[in-house]
């Protein structure tokens, strides 16, 4: 492609502002094939704060209890559900896990899963997405609730599942509990008959109150990756000439 372009910029051919552009579109919607860094830099153009990455198990070295974690995981609440991460601006997420509550940069979901789905709040202006990003920083070295994982696992059973006390931990949380919370304080409900700490990752991907915006997979065996779902701006309405 870029070949094309110096000939014909040697050749003559066209002029060269037309055909650069030309050349840059031509890039721009260029949606398989790409590596980590295409990945990187696509998301860091069009992610807000306060969007939700809903992503798949992590793609090597997982211990025998993770990996068994995923296999519930994904026969509770399906496929590329393992967990929920939340930007909160300047390239950075919040998150949670056996860890505790952390911030973490964006490049390291990126090359630690195979799977990426952007789930964004609806109707959420600038104010109420930078309380969400502030609220979730705001937890930072807290614990992980896993009473509150298992809650959340009895509940995916059925509604009425639990054991009371033995299934919710106070100022503790799991990943998506706590980014059920932050999106609370910004007036965005994940689930309208869940309790935030016993919402799952299925739940963003499925709320009436997000949408999926992007998507991304990976391909084990070349290890790049496909943007399966490529955001769609708004178009501007033309003035009418009167």
């Amino acid at each position: 492609m870029i070949d094309e372009l110096v000939v014909n910029l040697l050749n003559g051919d066209g002029e060269p502002a037309i055909l650069i552009e030309a050349t840059v579109r031509r890039i721009s919607k260029r949606s398989t094939g790409l590596d980590d860094k295409d990945i990187h830099k696509y998301l860091k153009r069009n992610i807000r704060k306060g969007d939700v990455l809903v992503v798949g198990p992590m793609r090597s070295g997982n211990p025998v209890a993770l990996t068994a974690f995923y296999g519930v995981n994904r026969m509770l609440f399906g496929k590329d559900n393992s967990h929920v991460d939340m930007y909160t601006g300047r390239d950075k997420l919040v998150t949670a896990d056996d860890r505790g509550v952390y911030s973490k940069g964006l490049g390291s979901t990126i090359g630690n899963r195979s799977h990426i789905t952007v789930a964004r709040p609806s109707k959420m202006n600038i104010k109420n997405r930078n309380k969400v990003a502030k609220y979730a920083r705001s937890k930072i070295g807290k614990s992980f609730g896993l009473r509150n994982l298992i809650g959340a696992g009895l509940k995916a059973l059925h509604p009425r599942l639990g054991l009371g006390p033995l299934t919710r931990a106070r100022n503790a949380y799991t990943c998506s509990g706590l980014l059920a919370h932050s999106l609370n304080k910004g007036g965005v409900k994940v689930h309208s008959r869940k309790d935030d700490d016993f919402v799952a990752p299925a739940d963003f991907r499925r709320s009436s109150n997000l949408r999926n915006v992007m998507s991304f997979d990976r391909n084990k065996k070349t290890n790049k990756w496909t943007i399966t779902q490529r955001l769609r701006r708004a178009r501007r309405k033309k003035k009418r000439k009167r």
